[in-house]
């Protein structure tokens, strides 16, 4: 598929950052994340003619920036983030090809050209780089790509809801079956009210230490689920704070033929536990000492498998309106990290999973016949599912 660069632009911020703002320092888990981009990409039938529309997501861009500021600077020594002003990325591209084709594209390298980045990035490069993609059919993509040494997937989606409004207002213009299955075996085995993320990372999380034992010729190992939390709601914070505000909660399972809802009840235990405790024992630094002490206390930690987990369901990712209808759908890069696995919320209350292995275990997993019944496949990302 071909793709033609219609413009490329820096923008910055309609109004210039008051020097008194013009350090932003890094925290310590900021300087601890790796150089590379978070993303996320939202796809539109019905969008405005681009004489109307273009300029105004430029606009509101410029004027959303002034809040944003710290996301048109650039880092300096890993130490702060020098916010000059000097912009963010504004791509735009046509993609010769309908938008439907490139969403059920099985070519990772195809799939990923509706964004301005790859994953990883470079100290020079830009915080931040949009890119507004046209399709044959008419349809279009607004992606995001941005820097985790300043940004987590709360600040992504906080972005692209203030832009996507800024930009609205100033034009005038799992089956949920299965799902409620799945949760009422969780609530016969005596857990209140599991949430959906609880369900379907337990779900996933079973599967994928099975297919782990499959490709491992029947040999089992003991397996660590590592899920990330939003600290925000925790400490009082508004959703939109920029940076990377995260903890994560922790299970260890030695037993990898755990039934279902036993599962369902340590992923509940570990977060209870998390949320329990003093907000000085919260951040990542202090999550990882703990994690580190319990991994002591087990006999051999490198035969242990590690499986991470983020969950972006309570988020507004659907709901990222520019004036002319919410996204039908919403995709990320594919990470570099293999076992992961990644919730989007869907339309009711469905649920999306990007999941990525490598291609042996992949296979096994697409297999497991505890999963088929749940799930639809769509080949344009390693495996996403609808439960």
């Amino acid at each position: 598929m071909a793709a033609e660069t219609i413009s490329k632009n820096l923008i910055e911020p309609s109004s210039s950052t008051p020097e008194s703002l013009r350090r932003h320092n890094l925290s310590s888990y900021d300087q601890m994340m790796f150089l590379t981009y978070g993303s996320l990409a939202f796809f539109y039938v019905n969008p405005p003619k681009r004489s109307t529309f273009y300029e105004q997501l430029r606009n509101s861009l410029a004027k959303i920036l002034v809040h944003y500021y710290p996301l048109a600077g650039r880092v300096v020594k890993n130490e702060y983030i020098n916010c000059n002003d000097q912009g963010v990325e504004l791509v735009e591209i046509r993609i010769n090809c309908s938008m439907y084709d490139l969403m059920n594209t099985r070519e990772t390298n195809v799939a990923d050209l509706i964004f301005p980045r790859r994953v990883v990035a470079t100290s020079e490069d830009c915080l931040l780089a949009l890119q507004l993609s046209h399709f044959n059919c008419g349809g279009v993509a607004i992606s995001i790509c941005i820097s985790h040494k300043i940004a987590d997937g709360s600040t992504i989606l906080a972005f692209m809801t203030d832009w996507a409004a800024s930009t609205r207002l100033s034009s005038y213009v799992p089956s949920p079956v299965m799902l409620k299955k799945l949760k009422y075996m969780a609530v016969e085995f005596g857990i209140q009210n599991p949430s959906r993320t609880e369900i379907v990372t337990a779900l996933l999380f079973q599967c994928a230490m099975v297919a782990t034992k499959v490709t491992n010729g029947g040999l089992s190992k003991p397996s660590i689920l590592i899920s990330s939390v939003n600290l925000r709601p925790l400490f009082g914070l508004p959703l939109n704070a920029v940076g990377n505000l995260l903890s994560f909660y922790f299970c260890v399972i030695e037993d990898v033929e755990m039934e279902f809802p036993a599962l369902v009840g340590e992923i509940r235990q570990a977060k209870l536990r998390l949320k329990n405790l003093p907000k000085e024992k919260l951040s990542y630094e202090s999550r990882m000492q703990q994690l580190g002490e319990c991994l002591t206390e087990l006999n051999d930690v490198s035969s242990f498998d590690v499986y991470l987990s983020t969950s972006l369901c309570g988020f507004p990712v659907k709901d990222v309106d520019f004036g002319w209808g919410k996204p039908i759908s919403g995709s990320m890069l594919q990470s570099q990290t293999k076992d992961t696995m990644i919730l989007l919320g869907s339309p009711g209350d469905g649920v999306e999973a990007l999941v990525i292995f490598d291609e042996q275990k992949m296979a096994a997993f697409d297999k497991n016949e505890n999963l088929l019944p749940f799930t639809s496949f769509n080949d344009s990302v390693k495996w996403k599912s609808k439960l």
